[in-house]
């Protein structure tokens, strides 16, 4: 269902990108897009507390404690929806000034303002609807969370084109945003309100100060990381509107969004595969040389799928966003080849933080991503006055290099104790792959792509080429793809100490 649901996500951010533009009109949609930056660092009220009780829940009902997982749960949800009034609290009192600060013409300015009460409503559920989430993750019941978040999103489809077509604009898109929240609070709240009348244990919940101050504690570590995380993702987008105006942020949103699509793919596949990497860590204890190997081989996998993605994206980028949205919201080769280097660093750094978190470093993670935060806001903000749009990709791509893959590097060798002569291997491999990104980029673009069908034939040029040359150049990818699909089995094979 978590599949299902990053399907839907995606088939709305990229088929109706072109509706909204058609609705709303450049500036309207930017000055909204840079809004929902605002948005995002609101919906960190909840400091942490629904991603620690998700831990705290699970080993509690895996124990048998059912008692004890009552009462994280109940005092989780007292801690929810206390702190679901600042998101509201505070678009409240930004909500007069916000318009102005992102370039809204003084027409716009009451309806936009409306339209951003709406969505720090949204914001407000959504604090409540992740911890209803967490809980029936914990408690096993993923598969009624998963499908009650699917039906949730295609609502918030189902009502924006309904408005849009309707001629209510922006209000579209806030009311959308507030369906999936308002219906998941619902339905995942009366599942839980089920499973604690059948179970006499799950209802003796209540106030319990102990409780709240042990889910409170050990999250504002990971409140620091999600702050920094958050602030990584969405402030280009506020400071871009403020600096060049909301119709640049339309052009960089669109041109990236190819981009971030793929980081959010390989994002997921790398998260789902941490916990099974953590126990895994678990079994082997202090055996080094198992750890080293297995992380060896599996940050190899990502190095090669981060090329190939990322050549992808840098060759193909432009005919998609002139055949998805027009010519004229390509933001430029220039900045498309700088973010395409940026996404290969974001990969590493994702992949090698994930690894570390497995292992048992729980804030090195947050601390990569709160360094990233602060350098990358004040060179935002200096080289996006000097340079436009290309500076701001440069300068994510100078803030991930010099804090997120730095930090994570420096750890990730000293918790797997790899040492230089363990890259040499994989390095010359990997430069192989690279190699071939680099012909089959050339040859699939010899011609320009006029229609969709011409670009994904050209798409599909790209990547069979590339696979083909991977898998006859490099022999532990060729391993895992002969064993998937010759003995249905995923193999991952160790790489050699």
């Amino acid at each position: 269902m978590s599949y299902a649901l990053l399907g839907v996500t995606f088939i709305r951010e990229i088929f109706f990108a072109p509706l909204y533009l058609r609705h709303l009109g450049s500036s309207l949609y930017g000055a909204w897009l840079a809004s929902n930056s605002i948005l995002t660092l609101l919906g960190l009220a909840d400091l942490g507390v629904n991603s620690i009780v998700v831990q705290k829940v699970a080993t509690a009902y895996g124990a048998t404690e059912y008692t004890k997982a009552s009462r994280y749960a109940w005092n989780a949800l007292i801690i929810a929806m206390l702190l679901a009034c600042l998101p509201a609290i505070v678009g409240f009192v930004i909500s007069g000034y916000l318009p102005v600060f992102v370039s809204i013409a003084v027409g716009e300015q009451p309806r936009f303002r409306i339209a951003f009460l709406i969505g720090t409503l949204a914001t407000s559920l959504t604090v409540v609807m992740y911890c209803f989430g967490g809980i029936l993750i914990a408690l096993q019941r993923q598969l009624i969370h998963g499908a009650i978040q699917v039906v949730g999103e295609l609502l918030a489809i189902a009502f924006t084109i309904a408005m849009l077509a309707r001629g209510f604009g922006l209000y579209a898109l806030a009311v959308g945003m507030l369906s999936r929240p308002a219906f998941a609070v619902v339905a995942e709240g009366l599942v839980f309100l089920l499973i604690a009348n059948r179970d006499t244990a799950m209802r003796n919940g209540g106030f319990h100060r102990e409780t709240i101050v042990e889910l409170i504690r050990p999250s504002l570590g990971l409140f620091a990381g999600r702050v920094g995380a958050s602030v990584v993702q969405g402030s280009d987008n506020l400071l871009i509107g403020s600096i060049l105006g909301p119709s640049s942020v339309v052009v960089y949103v669109l041109s990236r969004r190819a981009l971030d699509s793929v980081c959010m793919l390989v994002g997921h596949l790398v998260g789902a595969i941490t916990p099974s990497l953590a126990h895994f860590f678990g079994e082997s204890g202090s055996a080094v040389s198992a750890n080293r190997s297995l992380v060896k081989t599996l940050i190899h996998y990502v190095i090669a799928i981060a090329f190939i993605a990322m050549g992808g994206f840098v060759v193909f980028d432009r005919s998609f966003v002139g055949l998805w949205v027009g010519a004229s919201n390509f933001v430029g080769q220039g900045v498309v080849c700088v973010l395409g280097v940026y996404g290969i660093l974001y990969l590493i750094s994702l992949c090698m933080g994930n690894f570390i978190f497995a292992k048992g470093h729980l804030l090195v993670s947050s601390f990569a991503s709160g360094a990233e935060a602060l350098v990358r806001v004040i060179l935002v903000v200096a080289l996006g006055h000097w340079f436009g749009l290309l500076g701001v990709a440069v300068a994510g791509l100078i803030a991930c290099a010099v804090t997120s893959s730095w930090i994570c590097l420096f750890f990730f060798r000293r918790t797997f104790e790899l040492v230089r002569s363990d890259a040499i291997g994989s390095g010359i491999s990997l430069l192989r792959i690279l190699a071939g990104v680099f012909i089959a980029a050339a040859l699939s673009s010899l011609s320009e792509a006029r229609s969709a069908f011409g670009f994904g034939l050209r798409v599909f040029v790209y990547l069979a080429l590339v696979t083909g040359w991977t898998l006859a150049v490099d022999r532990p990818i060729r391993s895992t793809f002969l064993g998937f699909f010759l003995k249905g089995r995923l193999i991952i094979p160790r790489a050699s100490e």
